[in-house]
């Protein structure tokens, strides 16, 4: 009987050690998807935001501002090549 003691100590010991391993991989996949998910909604947003700057002056070529900034920008492509 004293022999069995250390015996049922030791796998609880295991039990737990494999039961706090696999909490910790968890933890880690859940906070590594929460990272993934803010990662993924930064570049929708960038994206939104490249999509809002480059549409605009496209369909509205008549007005003013949009052909200045068509000319700024032709003329910074012009001067790097």
């Amino acid at each position: 009987m004293a022999g069995m003691v250390p015996v049922l100590d030791e796998t609880f010991v295991l039990i737990l050690m494999v039961l706090l391993i696999l909490f910790l991989l968890l933890l880690a996949i859940l906070i590594a998807g929460g990272f993934m998910l803010l990662v993924i909604a930064v570049g929708v947003m960038l994206l939104l935001v490249q999509i809002l700057l480059v549409l605009p002056p496209l369909p509205l070529p008549r007005r003013a501002k949009p052909v200045r900034l068509k000319s700024l920008l032709l003329g910074r492509i012009r001067g790097t090549r």
